[in-house]
């Protein structure tokens, strides 16, 4: 903050609120649980205007939760093989991820274009595991934040679909599309049902 706004003290009361809503998109609560946005004040001023603080800081926690997708990684670096193994799979996961904000029809769109075999390094069937977690956490945290946030509260689902191909050949593979509304939620009890549906795919001949 100080290196594009200073640290002169005019400046103080937007620092302050600045990093207050800044802090609250991930971690925990000073209760040591992670409803952070409890944390910040409903309402404040900057400059004799009324800063709905709390509002703000959930939409900033959940554009954080919809910035994924390949701008957020580096295919060269993938094809090289120099992400440290225990990043890998986050940043696969970016290279695969579309997401699309429909405000207009309420939803929050994620589009997945995975290629079998995902990676060298990579386990399919944990791979796959790891995207539905992400949709379930996404998901998760469009609840949270729309609780806070009167404007979010169009939002009312999460949809996610998932196309494969197969060493870059399109796999007519039809996979049902994932819909989590505000009245139904997927578990993560869900998640090896849902493994267990495509686990044909381990058994596809995969050679050229």
């Amino acid at each position: 903050y100080n290196q594009i706004r200073g640290n002169d003290m005019f400046c103080n009361q937007e620092r302050q609120l600045v990093l207050k809503i800044v802090k609250a998109h991930c971690g925990t609560s000073k209760r040591g649980d992670k409803d952070t946005l409890l944390d910040v004040d409903i309402l404040s001023h900057l400059y004799d205007s009324k800063i709905r603080m709390r509002e703000i800081a959930a939409i900033l926690r959940l554009a954080d939760e919809l910035s994924e997708g390949p701008q957020r990684t580096s295919q060269y670096m993938l094809e090289c093989g120099k992400f440290a193994q225990s990043s890998l799979i986050y940043h696969k996961y970016a290279s695969i991820t579309q997401i699309h904000i429909d405000g207009g029809n309420g939803r929050l769109v994620l589009t997945y274009n995975i290629d079998y075999p995902v990676e060298e390094h990579i386990d399919f069937k944990e791979f796959l595991r790891f995207v539905y977690k992400r949709i379930l956490k996404l998901d998760t945290e469009r609840r949270y934040c729309k609780y806070y946030a009167p404007s979010l509260d169009k939002l009312k689902k999460t949809e996610a679909s998932i196309n494969f191909t197969i060493n870059g050949d399109i796999c007519d593979y039809d996979l049902p599309k994932i819909c989590l509304e505000d009245k139904y939620s997927l578990v993560e009890e869900d998640i090896d049902l849902l493994i267990a549906s495509i686990s044909g795919l381990d058994d596809v001949d995969t050679t050229v």
